[in-house]
């Protein structure tokens, strides 16, 4: 019998006294260092190649982002959820996972290959670059998503880290050697660590779950029944990361990429306020997952609202520290202006607001609540593409700092309205929840 190896007492010894604060404190470091490497290389592209060539470099890795995630769909979500079960059906979905969207990933490849370089005025080096990383970063994402499921979490942010490690190394050497960067060659190096992430994490994932025929038709009798819901979570997937990228298209479309740039800065602050809701959810990630397997509701919302707590107090610490001293971080990122400046601190309210709020969409998908995240999720994506349409073209970075505060506010409130309806003291199971 196929059988997938997880860390010996990974589900059991996360349920013991101290277990939570000591893998906070461990997924904390590693995930503080995966963010602040990202700030430092958003410096150092703003400083080497200004504030349109930021702009430029955001644009397209937010089409990467994009196309990615509409590529993978829910499948990276499902994966994690079956690895909770564990044997033959989790290793089966990941080879399900990988090969489908694999197909996927190759055919959008082609498509920004084909479309791109019809377009006037790209740069068809870029171009190429794009549609290789997409195809390539299709299967980094299943697997880095594995990998958290299996609680491997810094085998799940190497991806980044190396990322940022190249960009900023390859960009500073360039810096040296000509006078002018061009875009390229920070997409270079993003696309070199792209390829080497995907050969370390697939060896990573190959440890512990047998790939072995993941090319071949399933076999399994429920390969496609565990992926019924593979569309309501691939919709919820794509659109929880198109909301937040669609101001920055908008600025790229409708103003210019210098405004790209200072709304690059501004969103690159507001994520440093959400490192503590990327670290507590991380963390807790496998502690949700053996909680949903419960038949009751109350073990999951009782790790919820200890993770809330967690996130939302964090967040709020780093805000009050950023706000206070924004004047110099934006001297630093060489973007002392006023258009910058209103935009972060937009952006860091709404992420205070995100963090308190905490993982409160996975735990309600976790509750096989995934309609109700999917109907708020999109009338969140409508009030940014709204506040986009009608004020990106006068305001620039402003405007998609408040489009983003607007869907984030949305889809938080909404949702932590919706899952306190389900603490009730009334009996219901999560049975009774898919039913309802």
């Amino acid at each position: 019998m196929i059988q997938v190896r997880p860390n010996a007492g990974e589900l059991r010894s996360w349920l013991r006294p101290g277990r939570t604060g000591r893998r906070i404190l461990s997924v904390g470091t590693m995930r503080a260092g995966s963010v602040a490497l990202a700030a430092v290389q958003v410096l150092v592209l703003s400083r080497v190649l200004g504030a349109s060539g930021l702009g430029s470099f955001a644009i397209i890795t937010t089409w990467l982002l994009v196309l990615t995630t509409l590529s993978v769909g829910g499948f990276g979500r499902l994966v994690q959820r079956s690895i909770g079960k564990g044997g033959a059906e989790a290793a089966q979905s990941v080879r399900t996972a990988l090969r489908t969207t694999s197909i996927i990933g190759c055919i959008a490849a082609l498509l920004v290959l084909v479309i791109g370089t019809r377009v006037p005025g790209t740069d068809h080096g870029v171009i190429a670059a794009l549609s290789l990383m997409v195809a390539l970063s299709v299967p980094l994402f299943v697997f880095t998503a594995t990998l958290a499921g299996l609680g491997s979490v810094g085998m799940a942010l190497m991806p980044d880290v190396l990322a940022a490690i190249l960009v900023i190394g390859c960009t500073l050497l360039a810096s040296v050697a000509m006078a002018q960067v061009p875009v390229i060659v920070p997409i270079s190096a993003l696309l070199a660590a792209v390829i080497g992430s995907l050969i370390v994490c697939a060896l990573a994932v190959a440890r512990r779950i047998p790939l072995a025929g993941t090319w071949r038709r399933a076999g399994h009798p429920r390969a496609w029944d565990q992926f019924r819901d593979v569309r309501v979570l691939g919709a919820i997937s794509a659109i929880a990361m198109l909301t937040p990228s669609i101001p920055l298209i908008f600025i790229g479309l409708l103003s210019s990429d210098e405004q790209a740039g200072y709304y690059a800065i501004a969103a690159k602050l507001g994520m440093l306020v959400m490192l503590p809701l990327q670290v507590v959810g991380l963390a807790s990630l496998s502690e949700l997952s053996a909680s949903a397997q419960s038949p009751a509701v109350g073990p999951l919302i009782e790790v919820y609202r200890r993770t809330r707590r967690l996130s939302g107090l964090g967040s709020l610490l780093i805000a009050v520290v950023m706000l206070l001293a924004l004047p110099l971080i934006l001297h630093i990122f060489g973007a002392s202006n006023r258009e910058t400046a209103i935009a972060a601190a937009i952006v860091i309210l709404a992420q205070v607001a995100n963090s308190a709020a905490g993982a409160v969409a996975f735990s309600l998908m976790m509750l096989h609540r995934e309609s109700v995240v999917l109907r708020w999720l999109i009338v969140s994506l409508i009030a940014s593409v709204t506040i986009s349409l009608i004020f990106v073209a006068q305001f620039g970075a402003i405007a998609g700092a408040c489009a983003t505060a607007a869907s984030l506010v949305i889809w938080n409130l909404a949702l932590v309205l919706v899952l306190r309806s389900l603490a009730r003291p009334d009996g219901w199971t999560v049975t009774r929840v898919a039913e309802a």
